[in-house]
């Protein structure tokens, strides 16, 4: 992988930003707070999931919502995507090429970033950024510095080794929990057996009970029929009665009603006289009405006539205040242009002076630029005499350090030489090393098996004891079947006698007092005399009672004799297993012994390999390395005198040409003189003259308005002459109302003396109206009440014909036959009923032992299937346990080694050697002494570090990048370059990210991105 673009939208202190990456080593520089660690945390978020932090916080202050995008080009597939998140919840990859949004929720973005990143789908991709790519400013040496045991719980959980572990001992509660469930099997399948022993007696009681209530429900439907045919009957009698009485009600109502057509035809005669004399008094009051009407309307129309009055009042006014106006503009234009007079008189005073102004300003020019030029050159003179200066001394120190070169020629030729010597040391010190490495970890691996083997052994002999304790319960496991089917026989004798007690206790319920069989509607023939079936049933009943005491007494005893044989035969059952485990223990055991002896030998074979060998070439090796640098020292000085001697000619070259420069600026400043105190006088001058040309100005200006006052004055005339005859106008219009408030007080006297005959008219107009339809309404009431009256004459026909067709006495006899048949269907429905919830606890009992059938088969499978599943859990239990080991230590071998090769590449020195060792202890070895990592220097304690974390990621993941926040924190300046040195050495990684607040990696990296 290899990001190439971030962007970042409303993140931290970021408003909005881009910045584009290149392959190597990448430095982000910029003081405290600039937001160096918000890129590097932007990228951790979005392709990592990784955010130590509210999301709340990661949003810029004042927004509400913040966006990261990262582009990175794939190693999986070579192309080029581009990851958005945003706090929203938002998260999406996107495909360049194609323009198209490839996926779009967390839960497929992930998977798919663990695919390209090159791990496996499933490792939280947070926790591998913490732990290895981008460990967090402060933490990066953190790590190494706690103590064994916590330092164990940190880097097995990166090297996934507890998980072996955790793995084997979660199959120990699997294999525990399929004992349990076929020792379960096997309880419950002997409980099915024993239930279903009542199968058959319990499918014919169900026959009989079904062919039983089907003969009631034949009797019953008859029965039924019949009560149907009585109903249809008395439904008819019942009819007529209602008819008899419905044809009485009818009349009453008839009655009431010609009684109330009367009373409305009173009312009605009463109504047409009232409408008759409201007609002669509307009569009279009209010719008062008709002038009322007729003064209302011509005052309406005065009014109107005054309300144009007073608009023409108001235009007046209008007038007037016009006029107003034009007389006083016309004024004012007067008094301005008297002014303007006045201003041409005072311009022909300060012609003079305004000539004097121009030749005293031009001559101020001019002085000005002479003293800005007089300026500039002593600026000038200034910096070409620091300029020599400068040159002076550079030219001293390139002299010398030629001189110092022709010194240092001799030793720069044999650098060669030393260095070929150096790497022929280096390969033979590596040999050797690996050599010595393979022994110590073949050691580790001895008292690995050593601590294996013991272990293995104290695992058989507890095995072997519980073999031993197991045969005392064989006896007692053997007499499981006996007492199970002896246990069975007594608890279907029980079932069969609490049967019979259910059904003689339904009988005696059923019974009534006359002793009537519950399963016949006739009397019982076996009954003696003076018996009746009640007591007949008891006397069964108790009989059978005092059995079933005995019988659960017995089943209880059998119960606990059971549960101890079953308890037996579950313990017996571990036998098998726990045969198999001692002979797998007694084979791992002998396996150990056999890997001891193998390992034992290898040792002594390379015991040819000493510490001591190795020492005395290391001390060589640093001793040659001590000679190559000052080799490479006196080179590189050698080197650089070529490069000097033309810059020397050029400074000297330079010198000259800036003394000549120098005279030439002196000699044009003494040519000015004294420029400051003619520009002094000059400005005094000036000053006493009082800007005459200004003030000519503003007189100009006020002149140039002449015209336009003139204009002013003669339409404000225009206007006052023009406003004068609309005045005069609207005063005729005015003398037209002169009359008009006499009309007005004439037309409101008319109305007052009309307004009694008006209201007399409109209280008795609407009621005369309705003479013609009272008169109406008078002749339809005499015709309904003769309409009624043969009504009811009808109707009394009617009834009297029903009268003659109803028999009381059939009807009674109707209603007591349906009463015996109800009875009837009452009897037979309770009979039905009995026997059904007879019937459904018999289905429901033949239901159950089907279900426990069909349990018992299941049961079966489920046994099969977990006695499956135990061999096989058994088999990749004793796998795990043997794999673990091994695969740890060869995680350690490999990533030691490539972590001691990054530490040299790294620091540049070929004459140490890294290890991290089996409780992941960094020591450094160094002329035959070992040094723990709480004794290293900071600089050496962050390039160890440095080297192990870049292993740790090459050997867990394809991951080609890595992210150092701060990690000369707390180096000195010295310290701060070497590591910058060392980091830009690194070249396996496809990318570096190095976030730093100093300049310590300029020039030791491929791109710098300054911020702040």
């Amino acid at each position: 992988m290899r990001i190439t673009r971030v962007e970042l939208k409303n993140i931290k202190n970021h408003a909005e930003g881009e910045w584009a990456f290149q392959p190597g080593v990448v430095a982000i520089c910029g003081p405290n707070g600039a937001g160096k660690t918000t890129i590097l945390e932007a990228i951790a978020w979005a392709l990592f999931d990784h955010l130590d932090y509210k999301r709340d916080d990661f949003v810029k202050r004042g927004t509400k919502r913040g966006q990261v995008a990262v582009a990175f080009i794939s190693d999986l597939d070579g192309r080029e995507y581009v990851v958005t998140r945003d706090t929203g919840g938002a998260y999406h990859v996107y495909d360049p090429e194609t323009k198209t949004r490839l996926i779009e929720q967390k839960n497929q973005v992930v998977p798919w970033l663990c695919r390209h990143l090159g791990v496996d789908v499933g490792t939280d991709l947070a926790a591998l950024f913490k732990t290895t790519i981008g460990v967090p400013q402060g933490a990066f040496t953190y790590d190494f510095t706690l103590a064994p045991s916590n330092r164990k719980s940190v880097f097995d959980q990166i090297l996934k080794v507890a998980e072996y572990r955790q793995a084997s001992d979660n199959l120990r509660d699997t294999l525990r929990h399929l004992d349990n469930l076929i020792s379960e099997a096997n309880r419950k399948l002997a409980e099915a057996e024993g239930e279903l022993k009542s199968y058959d007696e319990t499918k014919s009681l169900c026959d009989e009970a079904e062919s039983r209530l089907q003969s009631l429900e034949i009797g019953h439907a008859a029965t039924i029929a019949e009560r149907e045919r009585v109903v249809r009957e008395a439904l008819l009698l019942d009819e007529l009665r209602q008819g008899i009485e419905t044809g009485r009600r009818a009349i009453e109502q008839l009655r009431v009603k010609l009684e109330v057509k009367r009373d409305s035809l009173a009312t009605a005669r009463e109504g047409v006289e009232q409408a008759a004399a409201a007609t002669e008094i509307v009569a009279a009051a009209r010719v008062g009405y008709e002038n009322y009407l007729a003064a209302s309307s011509r005052l309406a129309d005065l009014e109107k006539r005054r309300e144009a009055r007073n608009e023409l009042r108001a235009r007046i006014a209008a007038i007037e205040h016009d006029l107003i106006d034009a007389r006083s503009e016309s004024r004012l234009c007067d008094e301005r242009l008297s002014e303007i007079a006045r201003a041409r008189a005072e311009l022909a005073e300060l012609a003079d002076k305004v000539g004097r102004q121009n030749s005293i300003e031009a001559e101020i020019a001019l002085l000005r630029e002479g003293r800005g030029e007089a300026q500039s050159l002593k600026r000038s003179l200034a910096a070409l005499d620091q300029e020599l200066e400068r040159l002076r001394r550079r030219y001293a120190d390139l002299s010398r350090q030629i001189e110092e070169a022709a010194v240092a020629g001799p030793l720069a030729a044999t650098a060669e030489s030393l260095d070929a010597e150096r790497a022929w040391l280096d390969a033979e010190i590596n040999q050797a090393e690996m050599a010595l490495n393979n022994s110590r970890l073949k050691r580790d691996h001895l008292e690995t098996l050593r601590k294996d083997r013991e272990r293995l052994a104290g695992e058989l002999e507890k095995t072997r004891k519980e073999i031993a304790g197991l045969d005392p319960l064989a006896p007692a496991a053997a007499r499981l079947a006996g007492t199970e089917a002896e246990r069975l026989q007594r608890a279907e004798e029980l079932a069969r006698l609490r049967a019979e007690v259910a059904r003689d206790e339904e009988m005696v319920r059923a019974l009534d007092q006359g002793g009537v069989c519950p399963l016949l509607t006739e009397k019982c023939l076996n009954l003696k005399p003076g018996e009746s079936l009640d007591s007949r049933f008891r006397a069964g009943l108790e009989a059978r009672r005092v059995e079933i005491a005995n019988l659960q007494s017995a089943l209880t005893a059998l119960d606990e004799d059971v549960k101890r044989s079953r308890n037996a035969s579950v313990e017996i059952a571990r036998l098998p297993r726990l045969q198999s485990d001692s002979a797998r223990l007694a084979d791992d055991l002998e396996s150990k012994r056999s890997r001891m002896a193998e390992i034992e030998d290898e040792i002594s074979q390379n015991a040819s390999f000493g510490e001591a060998e190795i020492r005395q070439l290391k001390i060589k090796r640093s001793e040659l390395e001590t000679r190559l640098r000052q080799a490479r020292e006196a080179e590189r000085i050698y080197n650089q005198a070529e490069i000097l001697r033309p810059e020397l000619a050029q400074v000297a070259g330079e010198g000259e040409a800036k003394k000549r420069e120098c005279d030439e600026i002196a000699r044009r400043v003494e040519k000015l003189g004294d420029i400051e105190a003619r520009l002094a006088e000059a400005e005094a001058a000036l000053q006493s003259l009082n800007d005459p040309r200004g003030r000519a100005a503003a007189l100009n200006q006020a002149v140039a308005r002449e015209g336009e006052l003139k204009r002013k004055l003669q339409d404000a005339e225009i206007r006052v002459a023009r406003v004068s005859a609309d005045l005069e106008r609207a005063s005729l219009e005015m003398q037209a109302y002169a009359a008009l408030d006499g009309d007005i007080t004439l037309a409101g006297r008319t109305r007052a003396e009309s307004e009694r005959d008006y209201h007399a008219f409109i209280a008795n107009e609407k009621i005369a109206a309705t003479l013609a339809a009272r008169e109406r309404e008078l002749v339809a009431l005499s015709s309904e009440i003769r309409q009624v009256e043969d009504a009811n004459a009808r109707a009394a026909e009617s009834l009297n014909d029903l009268e003659g067709r109803y028999d009381p006495e059939r009807h009674r006899r109707a209603l007591g036959e349906l009463d015996g048949l109800r009875e009837r269907i009452a009897q037979l429905a309770t009979q039905i009923e009995h026997t059904s919830e007879q019937y459904s606890r018999l289905r429901e009992q033949l239901a159950y032992l089907n279900e426990v059938r069909e349990r018992a088969r299941a049961r079966i499978a489920e046994r099969e299937r977990a006695e499956r599943l135990r061999g096989t859990s058994d088999f990749i239990r004793d796998i795990l346990q043997k794999a673990a080991p091994y695969i740890t230590e060869s995680y350690l071998f490999s990533i030691s080694i490539e972590a001691n090769h990054l530490f040299r590449e790294i620091t540049g020195r070929h004459d140490v050697t890294l290890q991290w060792t089996k409780d992941y202890e960094i020591t450094i070895e160094e002329e035959g002494r070992e040094r723990p990592f709480l004794n290293l220097s900071g600089g050496e304690q962050m390039a160890a570090a440095l080297a192990v974390r870049l292993a740790l990621l090459k050997e867990l993941s394809e991951v080609n990048i890595a992210f150092f926040d701060e990690p000369t924190t707390n180096m000195d300046e010295e310290r701060r370059r070497n590591l910058a040195q060392q980091i830009g050495r690194i070249k396996d990684f496809h990318q570096l990210f190095v976030i730093s607040h100093d300049d310590s990696f300029e020039g030791y990296t491929d791109q710098i991105i300054s911020l702040g």
